[in-house]
């Protein structure tokens, strides 16, 4: 019986690590966390205001991801009950409905400032971003309630959902990196980014709202008929 459990795991696991990687993948594209960064970046230190605005960035996720978890973990997720189902439905009509908020007119950026950002508010920045970063945040909770799902031991979730939390951060990673592999052309190719993004981010982040609200709406639809 113990094999046959560890076996069950094992297949579990395997099947589960590449839907989080997809859905971490599909977090990661976000335009408006994207925007903001690189105006940081463009500041003065921008590799120390990138690093504080990440951690603040990355708690935030966390607790969000943490929070839902829990409560999803205490309402009886992966159980043989519908509740799965529901949320599925629940978490895609969410989708559809913020795709007009996604759209919404939104002040044109401001200059960035030549100074550097203190730790403490380039913390608070990330966080404040994270928040009200609707596409990444709707996704991390599909991921989070996918791991939930899968009904594997507390160690295995753990394992998921870092790996989800490292791919929905990836794109965060990349300017970042460019900063330190070109310091010399990345404030310019940082810059062209930034003015495609602001051009185009309400289009990619109602894109992905509407691929997950799709998705999770006839997933759970037709798991409840």
């Amino acid at each position: 019986m113990t094999e046959l459990n560890s076996r069950e795991y094992t297949s579990g696991m395997s099947s589960l690590i590449p839907k989080v990687i997809v859905i971490g993948l599909l977090a990661a594209v976000s335009p408006v966390s994207l925007m903001v960064l690189i105006a940081v970046m463009l500041r003065k230190k921008p590799l120390r205001n990138a690093f504080f605005f990440l951690i603040g960035y990355t708690i935030m996720l966390l607790i969000i991801g943490l929070v839902f978890g829990l409560v999803l973990h205490a309402g009886g997720s992966g159980k043989k009950s519908k509740l799965d189902s529901y949320v599925d439905v629940g978490l895609g009509a969410l989708c559809l409905r913020l795709i007009p908020l996604s759209f919404r007119k939104r002040k044109k950026p401001a200059k960035e400032e030549p100074g550097a950002l203190s730790p403490p508010r380039a913390i608070i920045t990330g966080a404040v971003v994270m928040s009200v970063n609707i596409s990444t945040v709707m996704a991390y909770l599909v991921g989070v309630h996918t791991i939930t799902r899968a009904n594997l031991p507390t160690g295995d979730d753990l394992v998921a959902w870092v790996i989800l939390t490292l791919f929905a951060l990836l794109s965060m990673l990349i300017p970042i990196v460019m900063d330190v592999a070109f310091p010399r052309t990345a404030a310019r190719v940082l810059k062209a980014t930034r003015a495609w993004l602001i051009k185009y981010n309400q289009w990619v982040g109602g894109a992905v709202l509407l691929l997950f609200g799709v998705i999770l709406l006839f997933q759970g639809i037709k798991a409840l008929v």
